[in-house]
């Protein structure tokens, strides 16, 4: 059985927006998520001294509320201040809490009413014209203005939406069927939707198709289950002023999953605020972010690069048992690689083989190759996971390996930046029959991964957008995962049981960070990585470790 999408996404009410002159600032008011705000447009040429002068407050003072202004102001960024700490009227005080919206072309009054989360009789009780049909430019009166529109056909989500979740194994379960709650969890996503942009960023576009895939999952999993799971949405407007504020929320403070934001000043906030209330904070935009070697409430989604690599280094030891590795390297390049090929070196020298290194000069030639005995069997690794580093080695071994008398003795390992190439360069990753390891893995020629994007365009009427990771595919597994954990734990979230989980793009094998020497309790993080083998013709197979 379906979630209602539009019901779901009418319940959104992420931001509420309302105007008036504010006496301390003299800004403009915006109440977000239920906590008032002033706000402020970053002009052309505007530097933090003179804005400081202007708005009357210290350069310190705006850091603290918008953190990523240290590195310099943006024009057209939207500055955030909390009216709680400034003083000034509240926006609750300007009676008028309607909006005026114009009817985009292909809106329909329908898909505006849920966009606002309003009834279409409500739009047209003010908007009597509207009952025999809108236009495309007309103006529209919005009662309450209890949602922020998008250019999206629907905003990101509910801030407090019920998703039953089925269990995907039951294939007794009909739509008919009604079943008691009587276990309940609760997700809380923490992304910055900047839904004050006028045109939103590629980032923010990123973060919205995350939700939706999330949302795609839920809407798979069902709606008849004795487990209800309550998702909570907020835009945090990239404000640490105004996680802080969020977080201060039931829906946050009830949340079994917490998904936060990548900017780390705001993940120590959230972990701050969840320590003593068994919420797990799960990292997944920020690969970089360690706080599960001392969170106990930590869990990060991305496998740690020591782990990742050295799984991956035993990963090419044992698919190429009985291979000489041979190093290759530019010395006119980059070599961004060169911490992984001398962790590779260590591990086969420990294991009683020596590998062969081979530097060329800018380009690599057949001839750099000839050193090689023929008839032994070897596997390349380059010391750069470059596209352009790529072209200048990958036509020689080609050239090579069609000397040989048996061109299956050569064999090639690379990196996760591989998994992004396209056109020619994907094409030479078959032909040369690569072997590469990666966080993550998008095989878009497969059927499961067309069923959802089919779903993904008929929900939403636009497909994903392309990426590496692609983000709806990453909401969905996310989403995958954590649903189907809390109901196999009957309304809570455990990170151990089940801590496997395998996704279109994404997988899961959760670990307990093994905190030697150390005083305070860690958390978890994922172990997954893949190993993805490219075979003639334009097919692969991946295997997860």
């Amino acid at each position: 059985m379906k979630i209602n999408f539009a019901r779901l996404l009418s319940t959104a009410v992420i931001a509420a927006w309302a105007c008036c002159a504010a006496a301390a600032l003299d800004l403009p008011v915006k109440n977000i998520n239920g906590n008032e705000y002033y706000y402020y447009t970053v002009k052309k040429g505007d530097t933090l001294f003179s804005l400081s002068r202007t708005l009357g407050i210290s350069s310190d003072d705006i850091i603290r509320c918008n953190p990523a202004v240290a590195d310099g102001l943006r024009s057209d960024a939207t500055l955030y201040f909390p009216v709680a700490q400034f003083g000034g009227e509240s926006a609750d005080d300007t009676g008028d809490a309607s909006l005026r919206h114009e009817v985009k072309k292909g809106e329909t009054l329908f898909g505006i009413s849920h966009t606002y989360g309003v009834s279409p009789d409500d739009i047209v009780r003010l908007n009597p014209d509207a009952e025999s049909g809108i236009r495309t430019g007309q103006i529209l009166i919005i009662p309450n203005g209890e949602a922020v529109p998008t250019k999206a056909a629907t905003s990101p989500g509910p801030q407090a939406a019920d998703v039953d979740v089925a269990d995907a194994t039951d294939s007794s379960a009909t739509p008919e069927e009604a079943y008691e709650v009587s276990d309940q969890g609760s997700v809380a996503i923490m992304l910055p939707f900047m839904l004050q942009e006028a045109t939103p960023s590629k980032a923010a576009r990123r973060q919205l198709d995350f939700y939706r895939g999330f949302l795609v999952a839920a809407d798979r999993l069902g709606t008849n289950s004795t487990t209800k799971i309550k998702i909570s949405v907020f835009d945090t407007a990239d404000s640490l002023a105004l996680v802080n504020d969020i977080m201060r929320k039931p829906d946050i403070t009830d949340a079994d999953v917490i998904i936060a934001p990548d900017d780390a000043d705001q993940i120590k906030a959230i972990l701050h605020t969840t320590a003593d209330n068994g919420s797990y904070v799960m990292t997944v935009f920020n690969i970089r972010d360690t706080s599960y070697v001392t969170e106990a409430s930590a869990l990060q989604v991305n496998t740690p690069h020591d782990r990742m690599y050295d799984k991956a280094a035993h990963a090419m030891l044992s698919t190429f048992s009985g291979c000489t590795p041979v190093i290759i390297s530019n010395s006119r390049g980059s070599n961004d690689k060169e911490a992984f090929t001398a962790y590779v070196k260590e591990l086969y020298t420990a294991a009683g083989i020596t590998p062969i290194e081979i530097a060329y000069d800018g380009s690599l030639r057949t001839s750099d190759l000839e050193t090689l005995a023929e008839g032994k069997e070897y596997v390349i690794l380059p010391s750069s996971g470059t596209v352009s580093e790529f072209g200048k080695f990958a036509y020689a071994l080609r050239s090579y390996r069609e000397t040989l008398a048996d061109p299956s003795t050569l064999h090639l390992f690379g990196y996760p930046d591989w998994t992004a190439f396209r056109s020619d360069n994907a094409a030479m990753l078959h032909e040369l029959g690569a072997v590469i390891y990666s966080r993550f893995f998008d095989d878009t020629t497969a059927a499961e991964r067309a069923a959802f994007v089919a779903d993904f365009t008929r929900h939403y009427g636009t497909a994903p957008l392309d990426g590496v990771p692609n983000f709806a595919l990453l909401g969905y597994d996310c989403a995958t995962y954590i649903l189907r954990n809390i109901q196999a734990n009957k309304g809570t979230f455990d990170p151990e049981v089940p801590a496997r989980h395998i996704g279109l793009q994404s997988s899961f094998d959760i670990k307990p960070y093994d905190a030697d020497n150390s005083d305070s309790e860690a958390g978890y993080y994922n172990d997954a990585i893949y190993i993805i083998s490219y075979l003639s013709g334009d097919s692969v197979t991946t295997s997860v470790l």
